[in-house]
């Protein structure tokens, strides 16, 4: 790949960010859905031409990324490797159930790409922060791979696989903080990174 934009996105504020829902894919709050609302919006006058997005398969993020889709008129692709550190006391992993993939596309029939697979997606042990970092540290090389044929590419997912990616594409961004539906647009060209959006929240996006 030559040339590419990325749009590195966390997921709305979800019922578990407010200590309302403490189970494992908890779905987004009401403020949560507003505020992808607003990103979508600010989202589609971006994503003109070709463009992929990229979900993590938990609800609060396919949500999230669901809303982007409706107002560019595109559908989302699972990507599991998205998904949510998978800290011990968040998930113990004799406890742990969540939806197939399959199960996850029918839910969102018009805005997510049909999956058959009813495989585990997710790890089967838990994470420490330099597991993510390795795994988004390969995942990055897997986008500027040329994998992906598009030239705008949209990551939908969590503060820690946020976080992780933008700092394994840009490590002097050192970003410490991701809020909820902010948007991270980083540049890639002649094997090199650019920053031209950090952390923009809904509130700002806005105006």
């Amino acid at each position: 790949m030559e040339e590419a934009e990325f749009y590195l996105i966390r997921h709305g504020e979800s019922l578990g960010n407010i200590g309302l829902d403490l189970g494992f894919d908890p779905a987004l709050s009401p403020r949560g859905r507003a505020q992808a609302q607003v990103c979508a919006a600010f989202m589609s006058e971006r994503l003109v031409g070709d463009t992929t997005i990229l979900s993590s398969p938990f609800d609060r993020c396919v949500a999230t990324a669901a809303e982007i889709a409706a107002a560019a008129n595109l559908q989302v692709k699972l990507e599991p490797r998205l998904h949510e550190l998978f800290e011990a006391a968040w998930f113990p992993l004799k406890e742990v159930s969540l939806p197939t993939l399959r199960e996850i596309s029918e839910r969102y029939p018009e805005t997510v790409i049909p999956e058959i697979s009813e495989e585990r997606w997710w790890p089967d042990y838990n994470e420490t922060w330099d597991d993510v970092d390795i795994r988004m540290a390969t995942f990055r090389n897997t986008l500027v791979s040329g994998d992906i044929p598009t030239r705008k590419i949209v990551c939908v997912g969590h503060w820690a696989s946020i976080q992780s990616l933008a700092n394994s594409m840009i490590r002097k961004l050192a970003l410490n903080f991701v809020p909820n539906a902010s948007v991270t647009k980083i540049n890639y060209k002649n094997s090199s990174f650019k920053a031209e959006i950090v952390n923009l929240p809904p509130e700002e996006m806005e105006g």
